[in-house]
């Protein structure tokens, strides 16, 4: 089912799998298009990959993400 893009990286924050328009999680692990820029760690913190400017859609979803865990107001 289709899932907003903000949504999805609230999804990825509870560990729920969601797919939106080129952003996708499985509850573990986030994806801007196939690359990754969310990973949950073995304790089960949620960590960004941020290396700068990729493209304007990838940046946007990697500040989502960051929103979603509180790494940015």
């Amino acid at each position: 089912m289709y899932t907003r893009n903000k949504q999805v990286a609230q999804s990825w924050k509870k560990g729920i799998s969601a797919k939106g328009s080129n952003v996708s999680t499985d509850g573990q692990n986030l994806y801007s298009y196939q690359k990754l820029i969310g990973y949950t760690d073995m304790d089960g913190k949620k960590h960004v990959i941020d290396n700068g400017y990729i493209s304007k859609t990838t940046s946007r979803h990697v500040n989502q993400a960051k929103r979603a865990i509180g790494k940015l107001k």
